[in-house]
């Protein structure tokens, strides 16, 4: 899954502590995903994104998860 990845905290060191990062992720995904919904997609969903994200890193192995949110975003 491709997206656009954002390091905020190295623009704003304060958002988290030495040593941390905050990492934000947007991505287009499906707005309904047959026999499922969102609820139920958007874990797997996030679980695809981290993995490109791992996959991206030197060292995937040291990556820590200490929150994650999935929300979608709908314009009308």
């Amino acid at each position: 899954m491709e997206g656009a990845w954002t390091t905020t905290s190295e623009f704003d060191p304060t958002e988290a502590p030495n040593e941390l990062h905050i990492v934000r992720m947007e991505t287009q995904v499906p707005y309904q995903i047959r026999g499922k919904d969102w609820k139920g997609a958007s874990k797997q969903l996030a679980e695809s994104c981290i993995g490109e994200l791992k996959r991206s890193l030197v060292n995937p192995d040291n990556i820590k998860i200490l929150k994650q949110y999935s929300y979608p975003s709908v314009l009308s």
